[in-house]
């Protein structure tokens, strides 16, 4: 089960579908696609937290984004009320004699929990779609419609097999995006200080 809602990548057809009538609308999804990938993976704008509860005798557990979306970079790791920065696509940090490492979809430790109750541990990361992804977060949609339609004619505009090809039209498109981009990354930075949307994970045993 996700909280997150979703709308299908079929609702940004019609704003795109109106600048380029001649292409084929799978085609117009696949690129739609990319441009939310490309913003999510630029802005940050996903933010995603998770917990893992530790085991005994266990070193190795997966960190679980949520459905139809992959991890693009570690923020932090919180362990018994202790934060630590991720750099860039992990997070490496030493807890009580124990060394805690993030990435790749798995957190791991050098050494397993002690006898006394494992505690929890909480994973923020950024998300994005996945290249596979019929659905995305319907925020992508609710607020950024206009920089997913940026995102997507900046790269349309400038297939030279179809009428509506425009250089011109492409860089005009590409600035606005751009513009959008930094605007949802000042954003993504401020919501740090608030609260992230859960990913909901399948049980881990």
């Amino acid at each position: 089960m996700s909280l997150v809602e979703r709308v299908g990548l079929d609702e940004f057809l019609p704003f795109v579908m109106a600048a380029c009538p001649d292409l084929p609308e799978a085609m117009a999804t696949a690129y739609i696609r990319q441009a939310c990938i490309d913003f999510c993976t630029r802005s940050g704008i996903l933010r995603r937290k998770t917990w893992i509860d530790q085991q005994r005798d266990v070193r190795a557990y997966p960190v679980w984004p949520d459905a139809g979306e992959t991890i693009v970079r570690i923020n932090e790791v919180h362990v018994d009320g202790r934060c630590y920065r991720g750099a860039r696509n992990r997070c490496c940090f030493d807890h009580f004699g124990i060394r805690f490492t993030v990435d790749d979809g798995m957190l791991r430790l050098s050494s397993p929990p002690g006898r006394d109750k494992p505690q929890a541990i909480e994973v923020r990361f950024v998300a994005a779609p996945e290249r596979n992804a019929c659905e995305v977060d319907a925020l992508l949609y609710e607020d950024w419609a206009d920089a997913i339609e940026d995102g997507t004619l900046a790269k349309l505009y400038l297939l030279p097999a179809y009428s509506f090809a425009s250089p011109t039209l492409a860089k005009a498109r590409r600035g606005s995006y751009d513009d959008h981009v930094r605007r949802a990354r000042v954003r993504a930075l401020k919501s740090d200080t608030g609260d992230s949307t859960v990913a909901i994970a399948p049980p881990f045993v």
